[in-house]
C-alpha cells in the first residue's frame, strides 16, 4: 500500500508508526533537484515545486509491494499521484481552510528576519497577501482535482491536534492508532 499524503501532520504519524516517509530530495531545493525531461500528458502546473515530481513518482514506482509509503510533499496535486494508487483510500490530501492558513502564515512570518529571509525587502503586508491568495489558488486546484479523481480530502482547520489528524490518516490508511 502507498499511504500518499502532502502533509507535516502525515509525516509525524509516519515516524510515530515506523512507516518509512519517502521525502526525495527534500529540502534540497530547486537547485540541486533540477529540472527532468517529463513524459508526455504529465505537468508543471504546481508552480515551483513541480519539477521534483518525476523523483517522487521514481520512488514510487520503485516501491516495495509489501511496505507502506509515505509521502509527504507539497508540490504533490492529485493529477500527479492518481495513476499510482491501486485504489483512492491510498491517498490523502490535506487543505487548510484559509482562515488557518492565514493563521499560520501570520504566525510563521511574524518575525521580521523570517520574513524578510523569504520575502527579501517587500512590505511583510503585501507579500503575505500575495503568499496567501496564491495558496488559495493552490488549495482550490487541490480540491478540484481530488474531488474529479474520487480522492479523498481532510480540511485542517486547527480544531485537532497533530496527533489526532495523524491518527485520522492512520485509520484513513488502516495502519491503526500512531501513539
Amino acid at each position: 500500500m502507498t499511504a500518499i499524503v502532502p502533509s507535516t501532520p502525515g509525516s509525524a504519524g509516519a515516524r510515530r508508526s515506523g512507516i518509512r516517509a519517502s521525502r526525495h530530495c527534500a529540502g534540497s531545493g530547486r537547485a540541486t533537484c533540477g529540472v527532468v525531461d517529463r513524459p508526455s500528458g504529465s505537468s508543471r502546473d504546481g508552480g515551483p515545486h513541480g519539477e521534483t515530481i518525476e523523483f517522487l513518482v521514481e520512488d514510487l514506482l520503485a516501491r516495495p509491494a509489501d511496505r507502506t509509503v509515505l509521502v509527504d510533499y507539497f508540490g504533490v496535486l492529485p493529477c500527479h499521484l492518481a495513476r499510482l494508487v491501486s485504489r483512492p483510500g491510498h491517498a490523502a490530501f490535506l487543505v487548510p481552510t484559509p482562515e488557518f492558513r492565514r493563521a499560520a502564515l501570520t504566525r510563521r512570518y511574524a518575525d521580521p528576519e523570517r520574513a524578510r529571509a523569504n520575502w527579501g525587502d517587500l512590505d511583510p503586508a503585501d507579500a503575505l497577501e500575495a503568499r496567501i491568495g496564491r495558496d488559495a489558488l493552490w488549495d482550490a486546484e487541490v480540491v478540484r482535482q481530488a474531488g474529479e479523481l474520487g480522492l479523498p480530502l481532510f480540511t485542517v482547520d486547527g480544531s485537532r491536534s497533530v496527533e489526532q489528524t495523524a491518527d485520522a490518516l492512520a485509520r484513513q490508511f488502516r495502519l491503526g492508532t500512531v501513539r
